[in-house]
């Protein structure tokens, strides 16, 4: 699906976002606030996590933050120690 630039700030410039921290506190889902404002989810999540860290934007959505891999390097590789 195409959308012009016009249109993303026509739908953007419909919703107060300043409203979607208030709709998170009195419960509202990301799911429902996509809807009451017409957008797709990706889009409201987006807005959400918009200027945020990555942390910030991982402690947001619920993902924690590992180290991916604490295991000792080997010489070779390919190669994993256990």
């Amino acid at each position: 699906m195409k959308i012009n630039q016009q249109r993303i700030s026509q739908i953007t410039n419909n919703a107060n976002f300043g409203n979607i921290g208030n709709l998170l506190a009195q419960g509202r889902n990301m799911e429902y606030i996509a809807r009451h404002y017409n957008m797709d989810l990706a889009l409201v999540w987006a807005l959400r996590l918009e200027g945020k860290t990555d942390q910030e934007k991982f402690k947001e959505i619920g993902w924690g933050l590992r180290t991916w891999d604490q295991r000792k390097p080997s010489s070779n590789p390919w190669i994993h120690q256990h």
